[in-house]
């Protein structure tokens, strides 16, 4: 009793979820070559999937606070 679990839990949340992002990246513009639109659209979903994932993990560690 008495044990903050919310550390580990957040670590481990957020380690997830920075992770996706960019592991996501990789495998796309590693599969073939693109254009420099097709890089810059590839680009801008990644850092809206990155900021959807914060926004997630932002509400998860308030919900267990």
């Amino acid at each position: 009793m008495g044990r903050n679990l919310l550390g580990p839990v957040s670590y481990h949340f957020s380690q997830m979820f920075f992770n996706i992002p960019y592991l996501w990246m990789g495998a796309t513009l590693g599969a073939q070559p693109q254009s420099l639109t097709s890089q810059m659209l590839l680009q801008l979903i990644s850092t809206i999937l990155h900021i959807a994932l914060n926004m997630i993990q932002i509400l998860i560690v308030k919900i267990f606070a």
